[in-house]
C-alpha cells in the first residue's frame, strides 16, 4: 500500500502536487505457493499475475549456485520472480520495485 500509495503521489493522477506527466500500472509477480494471498494485491488496485519461479533450480548446472539459491534473499529462487518485468513489451517503460521500495519524487 505504501508503494502504490508513494507512486500514486509521484504521477499524473496527483498532477495539482507531483506536475508529472507520468502514469503508471501497479503489476504483482506471485508465485503459485502465494495464490492464497494475492487478493491483498487486486485489492489495492495491482494487476496479479501468478507465476513460476523463472527457471528449475535442479537445472542449475554449478553445484554451489543450485545448492544456495534456495537459500538466498528473502525468497530463496522465487526473489528472481522480477525478472517477468522484462517480458512487459506491452508497455514503453517498465520499473521494477520490490515492495520494500518507497518513491519520493
Amino acid at each position: 500500500a505504501v508503494l502504490k500509495h508513494s507512486i500514486h503521489l509521484s504521477s499524473i493522477r496527483n498532477y495539482h502536487q507531483s506536475k508529472s506527466l507520468f502514469d503508471y500500472e501497479m503489476i504483482a509477480f506471485v508465485h503459485p505457493n502465494a495464490k492464497s494471498c494475492s487478493a491483498v494485491f487486486s485489492d489495492l488496485g495491482y494487476t496479479v499475475q501468478i507465476r513460476e519461479t523463472p527457471f528449475r533450480v535442479e537445472d542449475i548446472k554449478k553445484t554451489f549456485l543450485r545448492e544456495h539459491i534456495v537459500k538466498s534473499g528473502c525468497c530463496g529462487e522465487k526473489e528472481y520472480l522480477k525478472l517477468y518485468a522484462y517480458t512487459l513489451s506491452d508497455y514503453p517503460i517498465v520499473v521494477h520495485l520490490d515492495l520494500d521500495s518507497l518513491v519520493l519524487r
